[in-house]
């Protein structure tokens, strides 16, 4: 029962062994035995959970973050990766830079937040690097070229007389088809040009610390670097968000008709 109450992410094999092993009660026991030893006696069985806590933490799997690889992504992803990189490397060799005091002190911390936004455009060059394969496996110029055969082999049909269901449903595959390669690219051309933006904003946040290094009386401030750079977090996150929806905006509707968060922004 305990171990179900455990988060999903906390719930594994080792952390229960870790719960009910023999070590565990042990460490928790010798916690409360010093504490009792100590005249601690009331605090004896927070000591026991204390010590029981520490040796199923131990158990508790740790979340990497994933390594930043740019090198595996084909261009422009790669690209807007490495740019946001080499921004983040100038602006905390910039901190570096400063003379110690709080100025310093809270550009350090916008640094880390800068780091955050070279994970988040990583994240989202992969998701584009997965839009661009997905469209070129929808075949668009293709797609359509077939479009425009069965909608002529149609209109023959139709002078004939002939039985025009099995083509139209032909017809209607390959506009769902198109219509879904058509959603995917602009998703992907809309991250590219999203991501050309931000990383341009990471450029001027580093800028705004040259012009502080330099001139720290000109009326710039650390706390409008922060804001600057919380801001292009925030875009980043949502342009990942949207990238995350894609796979539902590139899905038809029952009846055919695609709906687009994407169009409709």
């Amino acid at each position: 029962m305990a171990v179900e109450r455990l988060p999903e992410d906390v719930r594994t094999p080792a952390v229960a062994r870790a719960m009910f092993s023999p070590s565990a009660i042990l460490l928790g026991g010798g916690a409360a035995s010093v504490a009792i030893l100590a005249g601690l006696w009331p605090l004896a069985p927070v000591a026991a959970l204390v010590g029981w806590g520490a040796k199923v933490a131990l158990a508790i799997p740790r979340k990497r973050r994933p390594t930043i690889n740019p090198g595996r992504l084909p261009n422009p992803w790669k690209t807007f990766v490495i740019e946001a990189a080499q921004a983040a490397k100038r602006f905390n060799d910039l901190v570096r830079t400063l003379p110690h005091g709080p100025m310093r002190d809270e550009l350090a911390e916008v640094g880390a937040r800068v780091d955050e936004a070279v994970r988040e455009c990583w994240e989202i060059a992969n998701r584009g690097a997965r839009l661009d394969l997905a469209r070129r496996q929808l075949g668009l110029t293709q797609a359509a070229t077939e479009l425009e055969r069965l909608k002529g082999e149609r209109h023959l049909r139709a002078q004939q007389g002939m039985d025009l269901v099995s083509i139209d449903r032909a017809i209607t595959a390959v506009q769902r088809q198109l219509a879904a390669g058509q959603r995917v690219e602009a998703a992907a051309f809309e991250a590219r040009d999203r991501l050309r933006v931000l990383n341009a904003q990471l450029d001027e946040a580093v800028a705004a610390v040259v012009e502080l290094s330099l001139r720290p009386s000109a009326g710039g401030s650390a706390g409008a670097v922060r804001g600057q750079v919380n801001g292009i977090i925030d875009e980043l996150e949502a342009l990942r968000l949207a990238l995350d929806e894609t796979d539902t905006l590139t899905a038809p509707s029952p009846d055919g008709a695609a709906s687009s968060t994407l169009e409709q922004r």
